[in-house]
């Protein structure tokens, strides 16, 4: 699936708050695509169940909604864009970024081949 270039960038956005700017991934943003996309939900879904902070971001945003369906980032990058972006939210603890960074890398940069 085609990504628009607003969700692209706006995927960048995200990914560069949760990895850190990452040359690997901002260098290719314009090869983003679903499969970026699905890998980028999967990272989050990681930080989602490790940060108490950040599933309360996503619930709210997804409208209270606890379980997440397959294509929820799609449905809310923007905002999550935006809020991640606030400084609103603080991630708790150094462990859950590292963890998600060190998993969800490489899978995400594998889709920009």
């Amino acid at each position: 699936m085609a990504l628009s270039s607003t969700e692209k960038q706006d995927l960048a956005g995200i990914l560069e708050i949760v990895f850190g700017h990452d040359t690997a991934i901002h260098s290719r943003v314009n090869r983003f695509n679903g499969r970026t996309m699905a890998a980028a939900e999967d990272a989050l879904e990681t930080m989602v169940r490790c940060n108490d902070n950040m599933r309360r971001l996503v619930t709210g945003l997804l409208g209270g909604a606890s379980v997440l369906v397959k294509g929820w980032l799609r449905e809310i990058v923007s905002r999550l864009r935006k809020e991640l972006e606030s400084g609103r939210i603080q991630f708790d603890g150094y462990a859950c970024k590292v963890f998600t960074v060190n998993n969800w890398r490489t899978p995400i940069v594998l889709t920009l081949q």
